[in-house]
């Protein structure tokens, strides 16, 4: 059968209320790797369901670890525009595959 670990870790996903600090970092990954022209923070904040605090401690934690970065806008309107790097990218791609992976155990074990 499975690890006794990993049916407690699977159980207690069922239990969070809110978020977890991974399913905001795919939602963020995910939005900017649908819009190939990149977003802006609002509309990352929009699109993820953060707050405008929120948004700024992810993005900066996002731009540290190099999985996103900021292109200066034509626009006067906006600062900046976020986009993925390759980096940013391939971490969405495999957040994605374990986060299936993980829905798929968690089914098995109920």
């Amino acid at each position: 059968m499975y690890n006794l670990s990993l049916s407690v870790f699977l159980a207690k996903i069922s239990e969070f209320r809110y978020r977890d600090r991974i399913s905001i970092v795919c939602d963020i990954l995910d939005t900017l790797r649908r819009t190939p022209k990149g977003k802006t923070k609002t509309s990352i904040m929009r699109s993820a369901n953060l707050n405008y605090r929120q948004a700024n401690r992810y993005i900066d934690m996002l731009l540290l670890c190099d999985l996103i970065r900021g292109v200066p806008s034509r626009s006067i309107r906006e600062e900046c525009r976020y986009k993925l790097t390759q980096k940013g990218s391939q971490v969405a791609t495999e957040l994605d595959t374990l986060y299936i992976t993980l829905r798929a155990l968690y089914s098995q074990v109920r």
